[in-house]
């Protein structure tokens, strides 16, 4: 099943910028993310890396940027990884490798979804810059 098939567009018709969407079907992707576990409504981690975002999860990248079809998935896994850090699952001394490896994953999805590189390198750079202020935001 295509990964376009398990979600719906839930910000208005007009927005191009700043879209929400909401997954309707689990989706999991392999993570760099090892011997943490963390399970709620939204997100499971296993030991073992997989990440499952679950039905009802709601994303969007944040920023100005215009969501494309290359862009999608990669802003889901990125925003999961965000939400674990914000209910505290990375804090301590691995807090700083596991944003680069939120980052990381982002730009590697970005590129397999056919993103263009220098695209994909941008989007990058400005979550380098910005993206501290997302990560455990909640504290």
């Amino acid at each position: 099943m295509s990964f376009h098939s398990k979600y719906k567009k839930i910000s208005p018709w007009w927005r191009l910028i700043n879209q929400e969407f909401e997954l309707l079907i689990p989706h999991a992707r392999m993570t760099l993310i090892f011997n943490k576990t963390y399970e709620d409504e939204f997100v499971k981690l296993n030991k073992n890396g997989v990440l499952t975002v679950k039905a009802g999860f709601r994303w969007g990248a944040s920023g100005p940027t215009i969501d494309t079809k290359s862009s999608r998935e990669a802003s889901l896994f990125h925003d999961a990884i965000y939400y674990l850090s914000d209910k505290g699952l990375f804090e301590g001394d691995d807090s700083r490798k596991m944003r680069q490896i939120a980052d990381d994953l982002l730009y590697k999805i970005c590129i397999e979804n056919i993103m263009f590189k220098w695209r994909a390198k941008a989007w990058l750079t400005t979550l380098e810059i910005f993206g501290g202020f997302a990560w455990e935001s909640k504290k």
